[in-house]
């Protein structure tokens, strides 16, 4: 049985970027738009948007916490909403190799 969803970690990895931190900014502000604008279109609720460590290939990094929980069957929506979206910034943006991942619910993962 799946369990609801009240945090989400979204990262993306590009190995061997050679970005300035300029580009990672600019990078960084479509990504975070993207998440809201997806919020926005499939949860319809506030949202909080808190950084996450990054390593060296990584290119983002955000933790989306929601005050209520969403169902399993939401949270794929979600997720292919951001994914979606992400891929088609990338394509615009004619960035190649880029892997977005997510992971539910960090603070029970040990």
């Amino acid at each position: 049985m799946s369990k609801n969803v009240s945090m989400l970690n979204v990262e993306v990895v590009k190995e061997q970027h050679d970005f300035s931190e300029r580009e990672l900014k600019i990078i960084n502000t479509l990504l975070l738009n993207l998440c809201a604008n997806a919020n926005m279109n499939v949860l319809k609720q506030g949202m909080a948007m808190n950084p996450i460590e990054q390593g060296s290939d990584h290119i983002f990094g955000v933790q989306l916490a929601w005050a209520e929980s969403i169902t399993p069957d939401v949270n794929e929506e979600f997720k292919e909403a951001i994914d979606k979206s992400f891929k088609t910034g990338f394509k615009m943006c004619d960035i190649e190799g880029a892997e977005v991942s997510f992971l539910e619910n960090a603070y029970l993962v040990k």
